[in-house]
């Protein structure tokens, strides 16, 4: 049995200003990547939210696709709210470490 283990990418990223929800910041990263790709890029970046500290978001996506989360990211500026990357990593420890050194 072959089994696809598929390198997964942690992006943070900071939101400057108004806090909206996560899901809203999900759905509209995947609209913009369906703007970019298509459906099958959205199909292919598989992005999740996985935590929300204070303004910051953890999104999980496919190595392959993290270009084209970056790109929808920078789209994703709102008049109530600035949305800017701070990290791309391999590992999520890696990220909470930067998100407890943020914190300090």
């Amino acid at each position: 049995m072959v089994v696809n283990n598929e390198r997964k990418r942690y992006i943070l990223i900071e939101i400057l200003g108004e806090k909206p929800d996560i899901r809203k910041i999900i759905n509209e990263c995947k609209n913009k990547i369906s703007l970019i790709d298509g459906q099958i890029g959205v199909a292919k970046a598989a992005i999740y939210g996985i935590d929300f500290k204070i303004n910051l978001i953890v999104i999980k996506t496919n190595h392959q696709m993290r270009q084209t989360v970056e790109a929808a990211i920078a789209l994703l500026n709102d008049n109530s709210y600035i949305v800017e990357t701070r990290l791309v990593s391999g590992t999520i420890k890696k990220i909470k470490t930067h998100i407890n050194a943020i914190k300090q």
